[in-house]
Protein backbone atom coordinates (compact mmCIF):
# COMPACT_ATOMS: atom_id res chain seq x y z
CA UNK A 1 0.00 0.00 0.00
CA UNK A 2 1.47 3.48 -0.97
CA UNK A 3 1.61 5.88 1.68
CA UNK A 4 0.30 8.99 0.59
CA UNK A 5 1.99 12.65 1.83
CA UNK A 6 0.05 14.24 5.10
CA UNK A 7 -0.72 17.10 2.62
CA UNK A 8 -2.62 14.71 -0.06
CA UNK A 9 -4.36 12.46 2.50
CA UNK A 10 -5.83 16.06 4.00
CA UNK A 11 -7.21 16.82 0.14
CA UNK A 12 -8.76 13.44 -0.23
CA UNK A 13 -10.47 13.70 2.60
CA UNK A 14 -11.45 17.18 1.91
CA UNK A 15 -12.59 15.81 -1.50
CA UNK A 16 -14.71 12.98 0.14
CA UNK A 17 -16.50 15.88 2.87
CA UNK A 18 -17.13 17.65 -0.04
CA UNK A 19 -19.53 15.87 -2.08
CA UNK A 20 -21.85 13.78 -0.35
CA UNK A 21 -24.71 11.89 -0.20
CA UNK A 22 -27.88 12.12 1.71
CA UNK A 23 -31.72 11.84 2.19
CA UNK A 24 -34.18 14.55 1.17
CA UNK A 25 -36.31 15.45 4.47
CA UNK A 26 -38.40 18.77 3.56
CA UNK A 27 -39.21 21.27 0.56
CA UNK A 28 -39.92 24.52 0.82
CA UNK A 29 -40.90 25.36 -2.81
CA UNK A 30 -41.62 29.05 -3.37
CA UNK A 31 -40.82 31.51 -6.09
CA UNK A 32 -37.24 31.70 -7.20
CA UNK A 33 -35.01 29.09 -5.84
CA UNK A 34 -36.16 25.90 -4.27
CA UNK A 35 -34.79 25.40 -0.53
CA UNK A 36 -34.62 21.37 0.77
CA UNK A 37 -33.69 19.85 4.61
CA UNK A 38 -30.78 17.35 3.80
CA UNK A 39 -30.05 14.29 6.17
CA UNK A 40 -26.12 14.02 5.99
CA UNK A 41 -23.31 12.44 7.20
CA UNK A 42 -23.99 11.09 11.18
CA UNK A 43 -27.19 12.35 11.39
CA UNK A 44 -25.82 15.90 10.54
CA UNK A 45 -29.36 18.16 9.15
CA UNK A 46 -28.78 20.76 6.64
CA UNK A 47 -31.58 23.34 6.61
CA UNK A 48 -32.27 25.63 3.79
CA UNK A 49 -29.93 23.87 1.34
CA UNK A 50 -30.11 25.37 -1.94
CA UNK A 51 -31.40 22.87 -4.52
CA UNK A 52 -30.14 23.61 -8.63
CA UNK A 53 -32.38 22.54 -11.04
CA UNK A 54 -32.45 22.67 -14.99
CA UNK A 55 -33.36 25.37 -17.11
CA UNK A 56 -36.76 24.39 -18.28
CA UNK A 57 -37.27 21.90 -16.03
CA UNK A 58 -38.38 21.55 -12.37
CA UNK A 59 -39.68 18.99 -9.73
CA UNK A 60 -40.42 19.09 -6.31
CA UNK A 61 -39.41 15.80 -4.71
CA UNK A 62 -40.91 13.48 -1.83
CA UNK A 63 -39.03 13.49 1.40
CA UNK A 64 -36.92 10.33 1.63
CA UNK A 65 -35.55 10.74 -1.91
CA UNK A 66 -31.39 10.48 -2.02
CA UNK A 67 -29.90 12.83 -3.11
CA UNK A 68 -25.86 14.12 -3.71
CA UNK A 69 -25.18 17.21 -1.90
CA UNK A 70 -21.85 19.43 -2.95
CA UNK A 71 -20.36 22.23 -0.07
CA UNK A 72 -19.49 25.51 -1.17
CA UNK A 73 -17.76 27.62 -0.03
CA UNK A 74 -16.40 27.74 3.89
CA UNK A 75 -18.00 24.33 4.57
CA UNK A 76 -21.53 25.86 5.81
CA UNK A 77 -23.21 25.76 3.08
CA UNK A 78 -24.23 23.09 0.38
CA UNK A 79 -26.10 23.03 -2.86
CA UNK A 80 -27.88 20.25 -3.56
CA UNK A 81 -26.96 18.80 -7.33
CA UNK A 82 -29.38 15.87 -7.79
CA UNK A 83 -32.33 14.49 -6.80
CA UNK A 84 -33.81 11.08 -7.65
CA UNK A 85 -36.26 8.68 -6.04
CA UNK A 86 -36.07 4.71 -6.97
CA UNK A 87 -39.01 4.23 -5.35
CA UNK A 88 -40.93 5.68 -8.58
CA UNK A 89 -38.27 5.44 -11.35
CA UNK A 90 -39.39 3.80 -14.46
CA UNK A 91 -37.57 1.38 -16.55
CA UNK A 92 -36.75 2.82 -19.99
CA UNK A 93 -35.29 0.52 -23.02
CA UNK A 94 -32.12 2.29 -24.49
CA UNK A 95 -32.59 5.52 -25.71
CA UNK A 96 -36.00 6.25 -24.08
CA UNK A 97 -36.74 9.51 -21.94
CA UNK A 98 -39.30 9.65 -19.42
CA UNK A 99 -41.21 12.70 -17.42
CA UNK A 100 -42.77 10.77 -14.47
CA UNK A 101 -43.98 11.62 -10.91
CA UNK A 102 -45.06 9.40 -8.02
CA UNK A 103 -48.71 9.05 -8.84
CA UNK A 104 -47.69 7.00 -12.18
CA UNK A 105 -48.30 9.57 -14.55
CA UNK A 106 -45.63 10.31 -17.22
CA UNK A 107 -45.03 11.54 -20.76
CA UNK A 108 -42.49 9.00 -22.48
CA UNK A 109 -40.40 9.50 -25.87
CA UNK A 110 -40.56 5.71 -26.24
CA UNK A 111 -38.49 3.86 -29.26
CA UNK A 112 -42.37 3.33 -31.12
CA UNK A 113 -43.95 6.70 -30.22
CA UNK A 114 -44.46 9.73 -28.06
CA UNK A 115 -46.86 8.17 -25.09
CA UNK A 116 -48.78 10.34 -22.34
CA UNK A 117 -50.62 8.63 -19.16
CA UNK A 118 -52.49 10.77 -16.57
CA UNK A 119 -55.42 10.62 -14.28
CA UNK A 120 -56.61 13.80 -16.31
CA UNK A 121 -54.77 15.22 -19.18
CA UNK A 122 -55.34 19.42 -20.07
CA UNK A 123 -54.11 20.59 -23.14
CA UNK A 124 -54.64 24.63 -23.00
CA UNK A 125 -53.85 26.86 -25.57
CA UNK A 126 -54.83 30.90 -26.56
CA UNK A 127 -53.42 29.70 -30.36
CA UNK A 128 -54.36 26.69 -32.25
CA UNK A 129 -54.20 23.26 -31.56
CA UNK A 130 -53.61 21.23 -34.36
CA UNK A 131 -53.75 17.45 -34.82
CA UNK A 132 -52.15 16.19 -37.82
CA UNK A 133 -52.05 12.66 -38.94
CA UNK A 134 -52.26 10.21 -41.40
CA UNK A 135 -55.28 8.76 -39.07
CA UNK A 136 -57.02 9.83 -36.36
CA UNK A 137 -58.61 8.29 -33.48
CA UNK A 138 -60.66 9.29 -30.32
CA UNK A 139 -62.30 7.54 -28.61
CA UNK A 140 -64.16 7.79 -25.21
CA UNK A 141 -65.35 4.87 -23.52
CA UNK A 142 -67.89 6.41 -21.43
CA UNK A 143 -69.02 9.69 -23.11
CA UNK A 144 -67.90 11.83 -26.46
CA UNK A 145 -68.12 15.79 -26.13
CA UNK A 146 -67.80 18.33 -28.68
CA UNK A 147 -68.01 21.86 -28.01
CA UNK A 148 -67.38 24.87 -30.48
CA UNK A 149 -68.48 28.60 -28.99
CA UNK A 150 -72.06 27.23 -27.62
CA UNK A 151 -73.11 24.73 -29.75
CA UNK A 152 -72.09 21.08 -28.79
CA UNK A 153 -73.09 17.77 -28.00
CA UNK A 154 -72.80 14.64 -26.14
CA UNK A 155 -72.94 10.84 -26.66
CA UNK A 156 -72.76 8.85 -23.43
CA UNK A 157 -72.93 5.01 -23.35
CA UNK A 158 -75.71 3.89 -21.31
CA UNK A 159 -74.75 0.23 -21.35
CA UNK A 160 -75.28 -2.50 -23.59
CA UNK A 161 -76.39 -1.54 -27.04
CA UNK A 162 -77.92 1.95 -25.84
CA UNK A 163 -76.68 4.99 -25.73
CA UNK A 164 -78.02 8.97 -25.79
CA UNK A 165 -76.93 12.08 -28.22
CA UNK A 166 -77.87 15.32 -25.94
CA UNK A 167 -77.49 18.50 -28.43
CA UNK A 168 -77.33 21.95 -27.17
CA UNK A 169 -76.97 25.66 -28.52
CA UNK A 170 -76.28 27.96 -26.30
CA UNK A 171 -76.86 32.51 -28.13
CA UNK A 172 -76.53 31.01 -31.28
CA UNK A 173 -77.91 29.50 -34.09
CA UNK A 174 -76.42 26.45 -36.43
CA UNK A 175 -75.90 27.91 -40.15
CA UNK A 176 -75.30 24.24 -42.17
CA UNK A 177 -73.72 24.10 -45.86
CA UNK A 178 -72.76 21.09 -47.72
CA UNK A 179 -69.58 20.07 -49.12
CA UNK A 180 -69.07 17.72 -51.97
CA UNK A 181 -67.21 14.55 -51.77
CA UNK A 182 -63.68 16.51 -51.66
CA UNK A 183 -64.00 18.58 -49.20
CA UNK A 184 -63.08 22.35 -49.30
CA UNK A 185 -59.15 23.14 -48.97
CA UNK A 186 -59.92 24.74 -45.62
CA UNK A 187 -56.60 26.56 -44.55
CA UNK A 188 -54.69 26.25 -40.94
CA UNK A 189 -54.73 29.05 -38.80
CA UNK A 190 -51.19 27.44 -36.84
CA UNK A 191 -48.16 29.09 -37.07
CA UNK A 192 -46.82 26.35 -39.00
CA UNK A 193 -49.31 26.04 -41.36
CA UNK A 194 -50.91 23.81 -43.23
CA UNK A 195 -49.65 20.28 -43.69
Amino acid sequence: MIDMPAQFRALKRRVETTILRGVLRAVTDEAGVQRVAVGLLRDQVKDNAERLQQYGLTSHPLPGAPLLAVMVGDGRDYVILAADDHRYRLTLKAGEVSLYDDQGQRVTLARDGVEVEGSNILLKTEGVCRIDAERVEIRGNESLQTEVHGWGERRSHLGGADYQLERWTIGATETASDSPIDPPDLPSDHPKGSA
